[in-house]
């Protein structure tokens, strides 16, 4: 499917979710960014101050996502230092289809004001769920668990692509841009991208190799913290 066909599929269920008196629409993701392939979903977001949940549909063999929100939690969003928020934040540049209101506006202003206080508040919770994350990296290799050890480490780097994220004080336009976009922050381990990858299980299934560069990416990420004035 072509850019342009989803396009047209998000203004037709964005005049059904008008008729439901939603407040505002917008689509999220890679079809936003017009960066969508062949087969990349459609993801879209709802704003709706009625009891609406979020759905899963399909249009001509393409995943469709409503992601839902009412407008209080939309806008606590912006500014609520969670370890996730990084990827969250993405979420405030849709591509617009119905907003009179400015709801989506208004979120950006919440989310442009965010504090350094408040950064450092992220960084230390992202910090607090990366050693949970390293914890299980460590007990998956002591018991020569291969498979856990993978899944752990694939979790692990994620989360230390977030505190990166908090760290340069900045948020990612979508999941698929985040690898990308860590690989041009300035503040991050020396040889990065290696140990990411290694780490990560995605340059090598070795799980010696993988237990090592996790424990100095994770010494490395810490170092940072620390020159930044944040602690565990």
């Amino acid at each position: 499917m072509k850019h342009n066909e989803r396009i047209k599929i998000a203004k037709e269920i964005c005049k059904g979710l008008i008729k439901r008196k939603v407040k505002a629409v917008g689509i999220i993701g890679s079809v936003a960014l017009g960066t969508d392939r062949k087969y990349s979903d459609l993801e879209m977001i709802v704003i709706s101050d009625k009891k609406m949940e979020s759905q899963l549909l399909s249009r001509n063999g393409m995943p469709v996502s409503l992601e839902v929100h009412n407008i209080n939690d939309f806008f606590k969003m912006a500014r609520t230092m969670r370890w996730d928020w990084p990827i969250i934040a993405g979420i405030f540049d849709v591509l617009l289809l119905y907003d009179p209101l400015k709801i989506f506006e208004k979120g950006r202003r919440l989310r442009n004001t965010v504090t350094n206080s408040m950064l450092k508040k992220g960084t230390k919770n992202t910090l607090l769920v990366c050693l949970e994350h390293i914890g299980k990296i460590k007990n998956a290799y002591n018991l020569k668990s291969n498979h856990n050890l993978l899944s752990s480490a694939r979790i692990f780097v994620g989360s230390i692509a977030y505190l990166l994220a908090f760290l340069n004080k900045t948020y990612f336009k979508s999941e698929n841009t985040v690898f990308a976009q860590v690989l041009e922050m300035k503040k991050k381990p020396k040889d990065f991208k290696k140990l990411f990858l290694e780490a990560g299980g995605y340059s090598t299934i070795n799980s010696d190799k993988i237990y090592k560069s996790s424990l100095k990416l994770w010494k490395s990420c810490i170092d940072i913290a620390e020159k930044e004035g944040i602690k565990l």
